[in-house]
């Protein structure tokens, strides 16, 4: 699974454009319209992933269960039981980056 989401990361690299150059293509400014539409709660979450990708060791930057449930519930998202495992499988692809 490792390498699978591994080769992912590599395969999508550079998708996240598309859509900011499709709305420039529109004639709008791509960041201002995000800055718009994008929730709050959605941006803290991103930020937070955004973070533990970039650690040198993401297990330092763990988020405690009550801190998540904070960011998941305007979201509406339960906390996911298989987290841990999830969470192990994270940090074997960003080792392997």
């Amino acid at each position: 699974m490792v390498e699978w989401a591994a080769q992912k990361v590599q395969d999508e690299a550079g998708h996240d454009q598309l859509a900011l150059l499709d709305i420039e293509s529109m004639g709008y400014d791509a960041q201002l319209v995000v800055q718009v539409l994008v929730p709050s709660a959605v941006k803290v979450l991103v930020d937070y992933f955004t973070q533990t990708v970039q650690a040198p060791d993401p297990k330092e930057d763990y988020i405690s269960d009550e801190e998540l449930q904070d960011i998941l519930k305007p979201l509406e998202l339960p906390l996911n039981k298989h987290r841990q495992q999830g969470k192990e499988v994270f940090v074997s692809i960003v080792a392997n980056v």
